[in-house]
């Protein structure tokens, strides 16, 4: 596949950059010939888990759309798709994707344009030309080998497979009804209802087809330098590495609680990143990134500090990932995401609706909702920290138990934690000889709460947030999955200060 386009080029921090757009068409063309590919050295793939499968492994298995990522960009695809038939136009920010030109592609090459050379021409020409600054327009040229990569994904691999897997699905989905028809017609049963389904799959894929032609993504090309005959360089391995690293940080509000440092790179934050773009109740909407606790009036269910701590005890067994940087932590996040993201799809199917009920929107009606759960009468487990952090170190438990397999039937045990057959609420009210009493229920008051006394008495219990009880309510959680845990207690580092004001 050769490339020929247009290009704005200028410098940023010392490096050469292309400005331009390509279209959909030409994106899933270069994904599928691996002209653009995804560096696994530089940076995790869509779906890098215990067997280190690659973007280039995923898509050479036809695999990439069937990754719990995908599904969920596939989601949205879906709704774009739909309000764009509708001639509504408030949602696909698709952004641009920014990709690096690698060391090892010598290729490349840029024919500059001139205002000499437009001298004659329309005034028009000589204007754009003269207004560019410092900048420079040309023609940016490449014609890799067979498979031969000429960019690499630095950020926005999602988008690109995304554009990939709206044609792929589409295409499999007619060639599953093709079948279906051929089985029906041999077992002389009727075919029409299955034809008519076809015809309607055959117009959604020229559909997908259409908008990919007609679509365009900005697209910010890296590279070295550029000599005097337009010879393009590539950049380093060390400087592809930092692009996704800077490129994720800074995308993630990195000033957020502290959360992700500039400086202070974590694959766990990263990976976590990941998965919160595919559920919904981990998105902004209902995590409390601005603030350390989650006051009453709140409709967010927990705070970013909680969520970070409970993945990072999924996913290595650590609640504090920034202060948890060893060499290996890398090699470790590689082999358990794939498990530890199975297990948060698991964990989202059982308590979603509990969480974030799909009939209640307005803000006020949430904000009653919570409060119901929360408060006297209920005071509902599920809305704690302490909880969540808990599920944190069950979801580290079993990939142990599972060798980090996602299709292990381990998993499975997930199930048995669904609110429709356990009781979460802590406290149940009755009336007895007229007057309202709290019933208690020991296995929280047990776990996650202690006794609260006035004048000698116990006048009914508090959640106590401290490493006992998240040791505590995760063992009442295995009891519950019938789980059997293999490898103790969790690292030693302390609850920070954001989590125990918590409750």
């Amino acid at each position: 596949m050769a490339i020929q386009k247009t290009m704005l080029v200028a410098e940023q921090a010392g490096k050469t950059v292309l400005l331009g757009v390509m279209t959909g068409q030409e994106i899933v063309a270069a994904l599928r010939g691996l002209h653009i590919q995804v560096n696994p050295d530089a940076q995790r793939s869509l779906m890098k888990g215990a067997n280190k499968e690659t973007s280039a492994e995923l898509l050479a298995s036809d695999r990439i759309e069937a990754t719990p990522r995908m599904k969920s960009f596939l989601k949205f695809a879906d709704r774009l798709m739909e309000l764009l038939e509708r001639g509504e136009n408030h949602e696909g920010f698709l952004g641009a994707i920014q990709l690096v030109i690698p060391e090892a592609f010598t290729g490349a090459r840029i024919t500059f344009a001139t205002p000499e050379m437009a001298k004659g021409g329309a005034f028009e020409v000589q204007s754009v030309l003269r207004a560019l600054g410092s900048a420079r327009l040309g023609v940016f040229e490449a014609s890799p080998g067979f498979n031969e990569a000429f960019l690499h994904l630095g950020d926005g691999q999602g988008r690109g497979y995304l554009l990939h897997s709206m044609d792929a699905v589409a295409k499999k989905e007619i060639v599953k009804q093709q079948k279906l028809i051929r089985k029906l017609e041999k077992a002389h049963e009727p075919v029409e209802a299955a034809k008519a389904k076809l015809a309607l799959l055959e117009e959604r894929q020229r559909k997908i087809q259409a908008f990919l032609t007609k679509l365009h993504l900005g697209v910010m090309i890296y590279a070295d330098s550029v000599d005097a005959e337009g010879h393009v360089k590539g950049l380093s391995m060390n400087a592809e590495k930092r692009l996704y690293i800077e490129g994720n940080a800074l995308n993630s509000q990195a000033s957020q609680e502290e959360i992700l440092k500039y400086e202070q790179y974590s694959p766990v934050i990263l990976a976590l990143r990941d998965l919160r773009e595919g559920f919904n109740w981990m998105g902004d909407d209902f995590i409390e990134s601005e603030s350390k606790t989650v006051s009453s009036s709140s409709q967010k269910i927990f705070t970013l500090s909680a969520l970070v701590q409970a993945y990072s005890y999924s996913i290595i067994n650590n609640n504090q990932p920034l202060k948890k940087l060893e060499s290996d932590v890398i090699e470790e996040v590689g082999q358990h995401c794939n498990f530890v993201e199975a297990y948060w799809e698991k964990i989202t199917e059982i308590f979603k609706d509990t969480w974030v009920p799909e009939h209640i929107e307005k803000p006020s009606e949430r904000i009653d909702y919570l409060e119901s759960m929360r408060g006297q009468g209920k005071r509902n487990v599920l809305f704690q920290a302490i909880f969540l952090l808990a599920l944190g170190r069950l979801g580290y438990e079993m990939g142990v138990a599972a060798d980090w397999d996602p299709e292990s039937e381990i998993l499975d045990k997930v199930y048995l934690l669904s609110p429709k057959t356990n009781q979460y609420d802590a406290e149940q009210v009755v009336i007895e000889n007229g007057a309202r009493v709290s019933k208690w229920a020991d296995r929280w008051t047990n776990t996650m709460m202690k006794p609260s006394m006035k004048d000698g008495a116990l006048v009914g219990y508090v959640f106590n947030n401290s490493r006992e009880n998240i040791e505590a309510t995760f063992q009442e959680l295995a009891k519950i999955a019938e789980f059997t845990p293999m490898t103790g207690k969790a690292a030693p580092t302390p609850i920070p200060q954001e989590v125990l004001e918590e409750a």
